[in-house]
């Protein structure tokens, strides 16, 4: 069932590796009856329904470094999402098809223009000594890109939580 005020994520919802907002006044589905699950249900995308939420990968995750004013510079980069929450960006990684993320890196970019946290994945676990990046880039309009309170999670060895 979708939790009303949740995010895509606490949802189990996550569509082409880019969590969503899931609002169902506003969910539309022409010439189709939406009809919601039990409430008694959760469910995550090519996973078995669940009478329990899926757990964090919070639980599972080491910290290699917090607030600095650097992501990772790596050559092993996957993909990135913006999340609400370090919690979310962590559940981001472990869910990525065949538990090819083992590094979240999750940070706050202004070139991104939002207030959300920018959740940098990554294959192989990372040291602060990787967080180089500390932007620098022209934005339109004027001014740099900057990164800030950015934070390292090494997952490896942690179980899918999707």
């Amino acid at each position: 069932m979708l939790k009303s005020g949740a995010n895509a994520v606490q949802n189990g919802c996550i569509y082409a590796l880019t969590t969503v907002e899931l609002n169902m006044a506003t969910i539309s589905c022409p010439g189709a009856v939406v009809v919601p699950p039990p409430p008694t249900t959760t469910f995550a995308p090519g996973c078995a329904a669940t009478s329990t939420p899926t757990p964090s990968a919070a639980a599972c995750a080491t910290v290699a470094f917090q607030n600095l004013n650097a992501s990772i510079q790596g050559d092993d980069f996957l993909t990135f999402t913006l999340t609400e929450t370090v919690e979310e960006c962590l559940d981001f990684c472990a869910c990525l098809p065949g538990g090819q993320c083992g590094f979240a890196n999750p940070n706050f970019d202004n070139a991104k223009n939002t207030t959300m946290l920018t959740c940098a994945v990554y294959a192989g676990c990372h040291t602060a000594a990787d967080a180089t990046n500390t932007g620098g880039q022209s934005l339109p309009g004027g001014g740099v890109s900057t990164v800030t309170n950015s934070s390292g999670f090494c997952l490896k060895g942690c179980m899918p939580r999707c």
